[in-house]
């Protein structure tokens, strides 16, 4: 082998490490509801069924494609998940998961605020993550800071969000695959950390507006940029390759750099 060979199989070893590492994680998906089903819009197609608080729930189009069908959620009610997540040796509650949810807001009745998520399991203090409309920063909640700018969502299009949770690391919000910002640093066991329930699209007074909504899926960790970018935007896959497949592919170039040099 040339030293020219040697130097190029290096670098293709180098790039199957990255994207093994850096590309793909273990996590699993451990809650999807796609709102498929007009005459059940509860039922999971991964995990347990949703709950149901209030009777605010129309079934109405989805994003498109084979993303058919959603759920509108009214002012005042929303769902409630067992997300199923194992809290790790030491914290008192999960401090690493991922929430996607794909969502339309619209013109004609969304209010200056709008509700994604609320820890508290009984409803009873403010909301855990925001969109204000209109603000200068529009997505998060103020102990934890906004991230994006005025005009981030646009209204009556459908999105992608993802938001990353890490409490005692960086958590970060993603819009349709795209990196919006990190959230303020946070300890475990804080804010956006989870009982074995979370609450989604209620607020304790009024501050969770009218939201469509065609996917929820919950993850078991704090997915990375690189994999949240594969997720992409409203209606598209929610499966996170397996790192089989990533290997394979490094392999493939790992061979395809040898085969080119010799």
């Amino acid at each position: 082998m040339t030293n020219i060979t040697m130097k190029n199989f290096i670098t293709a070893a180098a790039l199957t490490c990255s994207i093994t590492t850096t590309s793909i994680t273990n996590a699993a998906i451990v809650g999807l509801w796609e709102f498929e089903n007009s005459s059940s819009l509860t039922a999971a197609t991964t995990g347990t069924d949703l709950a149901e608080t209030g009777v605010g729930f129309t079934a109405v189009a989805g994003s498109g494609g084979s993303d058919t069908g959603a759920v509108q959620v009214a002012l005042g009610s929303y769902y409630s998940m067992d997300h199923g997540i194992a809290v790790s040796a030491g914290d008192t509650y999960l401090n690493q998961y991922t929430i996607l949810i794909d969502f339309k807001l619209d013109t004609a009745t969304t209010n200056t605020w709008t509700t994604f998520f609320q820890t508290n399991t009984t409803n009873t203090g403010d909301a855990d993550y925001f969109f204000n409309k209109g603000a200068a920063q529009e997505l998060g909640v103020f102990s934890e800071n906004y991230v994006g700018n005025t005009g981030t969502v646009s209204l009556d299009q459908w999105h992608r969000l993802v938001v990353s949770v890490d409490q005692g690391g960086d958590s970060s919000t993603y819009l349709d695959g795209t990196f919006i910002g990190t959230h303020a640093p946070s300890v475990a066991d804080g804010r956006w950390s989870l009982d074995t329930s979370l609450i989604i699209f209620g607020d304790n007074d009024g501050d969770d507006g009218v939201i469509n909504v065609s996917t929820v899926a919950m993850y078991d960790q704090a997915l990375n940029e690189t994999t949240v970018q594969n997720l992409a935007g409203a209606g598209e896959s929610t499966a996170i390759p397996e790192p089989a497949s990533a290997l394979l592919l490094g392999a493939g170039l790992l061979a395809l750099s040898y085969r080119k040099q010799k």
